[in-house]
């Protein structure tokens, strides 16, 4: 009903700590088994830029268009107080789990996934409620900007145009923080090491009798 859309792309920074419960075992079987299990945790820095879809029906094409800068929620707005605008770079905590399994001595494939924890419910450009649309025609100099603003803040005229949300009706859920999580698959290969080309030393014991 509300017919919101985005897409995002997302570029992280991570420092990451990886804990292997076998390799602490008194069992040695445990300690060499081919498939090792650990559970990670760790610290990122991350940007995001939620787009939104806005079809232009001269040109019969989809554009996706930066939200941030419209203010769809009355970020920053002096009629909502309480909204403030978010930041494109923030920090997150990671944590996930996986295994490495050895298949032969040279090579390793890892299987994990790892989940965020996030400070924000912006990653959509989503959290709170709606506002009075004409309010954005307070904010942006120049007409284009300001319908830009109206549409993307209710979409759901487009869908029903008899639909109207105001400044009391549910757009997002600010207390539901959003989050996002990665799997993965890594194969390495130990690669061999070149033969030293120094001469080989024998080494004797002083005490040593040759015969």
């Amino acid at each position: 009903m509300r017919n919101l859309d985005f897409k995002t792309n997302i570029t992280e920074f991570s420092l990451n700590y990886n804990v292997m419960p076998f390799a602490y075992t008194r069992n040695e079987n445990l300690r060499n088994y081919f498939i090792q299990p650990f559970i990670n945790t760790g610290v990122a820095v991350y940007s995001f830029n939620p787009l939104g879809s806005y079809y232009d029906s001269e040109y019969e094409e989809t554009y996706w268009i930066p939200l941030k800068k419209y203010n769809t929620e009355g970020q920053g707005y002096t009629e909502y107080p309480n909204v403030k605008p978010y930041k494109l770079t923030q920090i997150n905590i990671n944590y996930g789990f996986g295994a490495n399994a050895l298949l032969g001595q040279r090579t390793r494939v890892c299987i994990g996934a790892n989940a965020r924890k996030l400070f924000t419910d912006y990653l959509d450009d989503v959290s709170d409620m709606h506002i009075q649309t004409s309010d954005h025609n307070k904010y942006f100099d120049l007409p284009e900007d300001a319908a830009y603003a109206i549409y993307f803040s209710d979409k759901s005229q487009l869908i029903n145009p008899y639909s109207v949300n105001n400044s009391s009706s549910i757009r997002g859920h600010r207390k539901d923080k959003d989050s996002y999580l990665n799997y993965y698959i890594k194969v390495g290969f130990k690669i061999r090491s070149k033969r030293s080309k120094l001469p080989t030393v024998y080494k004797f014991d002083l005490d040593e009798i040759c015969q």
